[in-house]
């Protein structure tokens, strides 16, 4: 069935204390009960200085638990070891997100907004592993499905190679064409192993914005 749960996407701390996270652990919500999970993340310890930021070096989350807690498809958010995931790096504004992990799955996303009233389109650019089944997912921040924008097992079978990527225009609008409401949304790429059944996965944020009046 459909929980009435919050789900958890991704979680970054820093610093030395805990008393600004919540455990969810086996709280109630109607008829969902949460599941057990790491009460505190493993904390960045670094502050990071001016003209730095904090960079994500290992897209696959490290040792973060994947199954039986209350992130995306249940992995244990909280679990993740940030220490050695993350890095404080000098920012480069100019910088398009972008995963890479095994077998050559890959995901950049442009550094920018869009407007989807104005015919913007955001261009997501995207490479598959061979002899795998490849879905690219737009989702909001609690993890409510937005828009499949490809299921390589009825449309396309993305390409393998770095050098030329597939992409897939986001027009902003949900599975029945709506526009969606202004805000910030995360691209999925799901890569599953038609033998194996392994899965690699990886995010980047898309943010809808809207046109102000005069």
């Amino acid at each position: 069935g459909v929980s009435d749960l919050v789900v958890d996407i991704d979680i970054f701390i820093w610093g030395n204390g805990n008393s600004y996270t919540a455990s969810k652990q086996g709280r109630t919500n109607g008829a969902s009960t949460y599941a057990s999970e790491a009460v505190y993340p493993d904390p960045f310890m670094t502050e990071h200085a001016h003209l730095q930021s904090y960079t994500r070096i290992d897209f696959d989350e490290g040792t973060e638990v994947q199954t039986g807690a209350n992130g995306f498809e249940g992995a244990d958010e909280t679990s993740e070891n940030l220490t050695t995931t993350w890095e404080v790096a000098t920012a480069d504004p100019a910088f398009a997100v972008q995963a890479e992990g095994t077998a050559g799955v890959t995901l950049r996303v442009p550094p920018r907004t869009f407007i989807p009233l104005h015919n913007e389109t955001f261009d997501i650019v995207f490479t598959t592993a061979a002899n795998s089944e490849t879905v690219l997912r737009i989702f909001d921040l609690e993890g409510r499905l937005v828009r499949i924008l490809l299921d390589s097992r009825f449309d396309y079978n993305p390409s393998t190679d770095l050098d030329f990527p597939s992409s897939e225009p986001w027009d902003g609008r949900n599975d029945v064409f709506e526009l969606v409401k202004a805000g910030m949304y995360i691209v999925h790429l799901q890569v599953t192993d038609k033998k194996s059944g392994a899965r690699v996965e990886k995010t980047a944020p898309a943010v809808v914005a809207t046109r102000l009046s005069n």
